[in-house]
């Protein structure tokens, strides 16, 4: 059967801008720019307000090249669910979305930010992820953004740029199941695909604060749970797993994987 591609979807547009998530206590924003039909890097750096700490060891503040920017909210502070849904014009998927949303969200709508992002059409069906989070959660984000010099264009869920990078990478095979576990500055996050396709986002804050073996089976008993899940709603299937991180691994967390 015929589809689109998750490149196609998650395709950023090919051409220079910056983008920021949040790190620690502050920003590390990453300008790049479309070259031979490749996403490259032009600059890196770390920025925060005038009136944040920096921590021993943080980069040395600077500011990026430009001031407006594509801005990654952190997982932690969003609802994520992804969707199957029936392939139908883009105004009755949103129709859809928001029900759904209304369905799991712990607060009432009129208080929430909602969005979706579609993943893939294939086979007559349309996976979506919904993203939801509330006003003043968002709100107090973007003036985190401002004190730190940066103007939102675009407000973005930062798991999804962990999902095209895996992607580009080659690491989510077209066929099969696929478990990527991302230990950054933040709270870990583990994304699932299936046959290319993201169908499971997961911020592990029950390892939040956590360290060496603590940290190591926290880690995998929601893994294996998240994995258990994905199991018996879409059925057993060929899994691989890989670890993205910088340093060193956490005591006993590859044994326990």
């Amino acid at each position: 059967m015929g589809g689109i591609g998750i490149r196609e979807i998650f395709g950023l547009p090919r051409r220079r801008f910056t983008a920021v998530t949040r790190r620690g206590a502050g920003f590390e924003w990453t300008t790049v720019a479309g070259r031979s039909g490749k996403t490259e890097r032009v600059a890196q750096g770390f920025a925060c307000g005038a009136d944040v700490e920096i921590p021993a060891g943080s980069p040395a503040p600077c500011n990026p090249p430009d001031a407006a920017v594509h801005a990654g909210i952190p997982s932690a502070s969003l609802l994520l669910r992804v969707l199957d849904l029936p392939d139908v014009p883009d105004d009755e998927i949103k129709g859809m979305v928001e029900l759904q949303a209304d369905k799991i969200s712990p607060f009432p709508l009129e208080t929430m930010v909602i969005s979706h992002e579609i993943l893939e059409r294939r086979g007559g069906r349309c996976r979506a992820l919904l993203a939801a989070a509330r006003e003043d959660t968002v709100a107090a984000f973007i003036e985190q953004l401002k004190g730190a010099g940066f103007e939102a264009l675009r407000v973005d869920v930062d798991a999804l740029g962990w999902a095209r990078v895996i992607h580009e990478a080659g690491a989510a095979p077209a066929e099969g199941r696929h478990a990527a576990l991302i230990l950054s500055d933040g709270v870990p996050e583990l994304i699932i695909f299936q046959d290319g396709c993201p169908v499971l986002f997961r911020t592990i804050v029950e390892a939040d604060g956590l360290e060496g073996e603590g940290f190591a089976e926290e880690i995998a008993n929601v893994a294996g749970y998240a994995l258990l899940g994905v199991e018996v709603d879409r059925g057993p299937a060929t899994a691989s797993f890989r670890i993205w991180h910088s340093g060193a691994l956490p005591a006993g967390l590859a044994e326990r994987l």
